[in-house]
């Protein structure tokens, strides 16, 4: 049977996926399929908001039972990061509650800083510097957002 999975985004359909699933498996299984073809969703995340015709799906279901369109709704936030070594941003997709400066951790790797105390400001004028201890979420910030990262405590860039 193929199950199309459709990833949503406020009100906004903005991934779809479809795999092959025997009748007879459950839902975890088809979550941790889902969970390896899209790289920024673990198959926990995938589980915690998964609905196919209007009803809630647990782990346990038989996938047999259910309808062949599963929609979730996407709990991470989609945001840009600059950084001012690099002239190209990249894309992060983070858990809402994820702590800002953790966050910052993530995205200073990714651009090839070494230690330091990574930070994030908004790209806004004026920018507003993002506080570490703090959720995205409670930072206010939503899909789509674009955000700097900054290199307050001394990290250097890993030139390889």
């Amino acid at each position: 049977m193929t199950i199309l999975l459709e990833v949503e985004e406020q009100n906004a359909v903005i991934r779809s996926v479809e795999i092959e699933m025997g009748d007879d498996e459950t839902v975890e299984a088809a979550a941790l399929r889902f969970a390896a073809t899209l790289e920024f969703l673990e198959a926990e995340e995938i589980l915690e908001d998964l609905i196919a015709d209007g009803e809630q799906l647990q782990r346990h279901h038989k996938i047999g039972h259910h309808g062949r369109r599963w929609r979730h709704r996407h709990r991470r936030i989609r945001v840009i990061v600059f950084s001012p070594r690099t002239p190209e941003p990249k894309e992060f997709f983070w858990r809402r509650d994820m702590l800002v400066g953790a966050a910052a951790r993530v995205a200073a790797t990714a651009f090839g800083y070494v230690g330091g105390n990574p930070g994030l400001q908004t790209d806004t004028t004026p920018s507003r510097v993002l506080d570490n201890k703090k959720t995205l979420e409670a930072e206010h910030v939503h899909c789509g957002a674009k955000l700097e990262l900054l290199d307050s405590g001394g990290g250097v860039c890993d030139p390889s």
